[in-house]
């Protein structure tokens, strides 16, 4: 409970900090991608917090990546 109320008042202060930043500028894609970007990285830490089973991003980099890779290896045989 207390790991969560953290996460949220960090996640607070750092849109307190860097929001007035983006309004002074008029950086509206600037806000949408932080806000996103914010809202990703809080939900991701308060279910790391709750122990919630995350799926590592590397395995679906993988699935991507590797048909690509064995194509690529495959025609320099």
């Amino acid at each position: 409970m207390w790991s969560i109320i953290g996460i949220l008042i960090v996640t607070a202060a750092i849109i307190a900090y860097e929001i007035p930043k983006l309004i002074k500028r008029r950086s509206i894609r600037d806000g949408v991608v932080f806000g996103i970007l914010i809202v990703m990285g809080c939900t991701a830490a308060v279910l790391g917090s709750l122990h919630v089973d995350l799926p590592n991003p590397i395995t679906g980099i993988n699935a991507v990546f590797k048909p690509l890779g064995s194509m690529i290896y495959e025609s320099f045989k």
